[in-house]
């Protein structure tokens, strides 16, 4: 029998859902305009670890961030965060830095905004058609 690729299968459920309303809705893209990061010189942006968050929310609910690790070590991290975000990148320290950065830009403004401009998109079924 001839030699065959090893295949490895990746938990996907819900995640895809919610991580393209995060991408449709440009959540991290607010955030890294706010924060004001140039992706290429971190490991994870805020944005990124914002959505990595909201995706272990989602499966993690009274657990702690230090085992982020945990929930995403069998999930497809470059198709759900970003293409270059390994689930090792994923760790307590990484999010932490980014808590911190938020904390220090303020995390109100650009929500309360986008908020607004969002609910008014999604209120004329607009998101719906996108893409």
């Amino acid at each position: 029998m001839p030699d065959q690729p090893p295949y490895r299968s990746q938990v996907l459920d819900h995640l895809g859902l919610v991580a393209g309303i995060f991408d449709g809705l440009s959540i991290g893209d607010v955030i890294a305009q706010a924060t004001q990061q140039n992706p290429e010189t971190r490991d994870l942006t805020a944005g990124e670890a914002v959505k990595a968050m909201v995706l272990n929310g989602l499966g993690f609910i009274n657990h702690a961030l230090y085992l982020i690790l945990k929930f995403f070590h069998n999930k497809p991290t470059s198709r759900l965060i970003a293409p270059r975000v390994a689930p090792e990148q994923l760790n307590d320290d990484a999010l932490g830095c980014a808590w911190d950065i938020l904390c220090t830009y303020g995390v109100r403004h650009p929500r309360q905004s986008r908020s607004l401009d969002e609910r008014d998109r999604l209120k004329g079924g607009r998101f719906l058609l996108r893409h």
